[in-house]
């Protein structure tokens, strides 16, 4: 899943509570990115550090507001096993005092360091997790379905039939003003056993791009659909889409996954993963 609300929580909870110093690159999320809000300090109360809660029903709603600066140092945070430092925050998956801009481009770290035990994925790794299937032509046959449920037919935007809809997508529908929880289209998966990459939140991927040395650079997002924009909805979400950013733009369709290496039996395998477990199926 992409991440939720309650883990980010979690994580700016965190991160206040230790008085980390890159807390001017973690934007709060709006009212309506996530399910959760500042918790505002009555008169009398104790001084202290700020802090959020989640909102009722609002722990599996994936997070947006997010910067690409913010998913890293989330990494951070992840890759020192949560602890309760500033240092934890600053620097392990990425070097957080690269983040800057210098003549108009950024000079953030381009790519995570190593060893990193999480992670934003790139772009060929978000695509791959999400669209490509090892059997797609037939028992070992890979390749690249057009969408990311497996299959090459556009699906079908709207509520999840857990919540009174026949959607297959989370195109554009912000149920309740925030999103619809994770996992709510759960027979709508990857090869892999992905969930929710069709819609909910546009994504970070590490991956720089820069047509040419005079142009400004940009971190990938994937392609998919967010808004209740007027273009054709079904140029979106396929395995050949993606979108261009700044890493300090922040909107309420900005989310992201976190990735992870693990071993295999024989190779590394890598895997795109969110909240909790990540199923997988064969084809």
């Amino acid at each position: 899943f992409e991440v939720t609300t309650a883990q980010y929580v979690q994580f700016l909870n965190a991160m206040y509570a230790s008085n980390a110093d890159v807390r001017g690159f973690v934007p709060i999320p709006a009212a309506g990115a996530w399910g959760a809000r500042a918790i505002r300090r009555q008169p009398g109360m104790p001084p202290g550090p700020q802090q959020f809660e989640i909102l009722p029903g609002g722990e599996n709603i994936p997070v947006g507001g997010v910067t690409w600066h913010a998913a890293a140092i989330y990494c951070n945070w992840l890759h020192n096993d949560m602890a309760m430092t500033s240092a934890a925050f600053a620097l392990g998956a990425y070097d957080a005092s690269t983040f800057g801009d210098e003549n108009g481009q950024f000079t953030d770290q381009p790519a995570r360091s190593p060893g990193a035990r999480f992670f934003i994925p790139t772009w060929n790794e978000w695509a791959k997790a999400a669209h490509w299937d090892p059997n797609r032509f037939g028992d070992g046959q890979g390749g690249y379905w057009n969408y990311s449920n497996g299959t090459d037919v556009r699906p079908i935007p709207g509520l999840p039939p857990s919540m009174g809809g026949s959607g297959e997508a989370n195109w554009g529908v912000f149920a309740g003003g925030s999103g619809v929880p994770v996992g709510a289209y759960a027979d709508q998966q990857s090869p892999w056993g992905l969930l929710d990459l069709a819609g909910g939140r546009r994504e970070w991927t590490e991956t720089l791009y820069q047509a040419s040395a005079a142009d400004p650079r940009f971190r990938i997002r994937d392609g998919s659909y967010t808004g209740q924009d007027v273009f054709d909805q079904s140029n979106h979400d396929l395995s050949t889409i993606y979108s261009l950013q700044y890493p300090e733009w922040s909107s309420s369709a900005s989310g992201f996954r976190i990735a992870a290496v693990i071993p295999a039996p024989s190779a590394i395998a890598l895997i795109v993963m969110g909240a909790g477990f990540v199923g997988r199926r064969r084809r």
